[in-house]
């Protein structure tokens, strides 16, 4: 093999690298569901909507990557909780999260069990 020969193997091996690593399968994609009375908070405000995303960063999960994150706010309307409980549920989510639960929604919640490994 020629100098030519070498360098352009080389070469089509360093491009064609980086595409063999994106074609592995991802792994497992978590969903956390956020219910909030609230309005949807300034990020740089420690509220808990903007806190567990971080603390989940911090144990390896990242938004975008291996974590969905679906947030619904009821921007003060108590009323709304139940209807946005009910979208987080049918999105499937693994845990909700909230700091403010009325019976209603807990019992929403609660009831609906996603099986284990799913």
């Amino acid at each position: 093999m020629d100098r030519r020969g070498f360098v352009l193997a080389m070469a089509g091996g360093l491009l064609a690298a980086p595409r063999i690593g994106q074609a592995q399968p991802p792994g497992k994609v978590y969903r956390l569901g956020i219910l909030s009375p609230a309005t949807v908070p300034n990020p740089s405000v420690a509220t808990s909507p903007n806190l567990v995303p971080m603390a989940l960063h911090e144990l390896g999960y990242t938004e975008g990557q291996n974590l969905v994150i679906e947030r619904r706010f009821a921007e003060g309307q108590i009323d709304r909780l139940p209807a946005l409980a009910r979208e987080l549920v049918q999105l499937r989510v693994g845990v909700v999260e909230s700091v403010y639960v009325c019976r209603r929604v807990k019992e929403m919640v609660s009831s609906y069990v996603l099986p284990y490994g799913e």
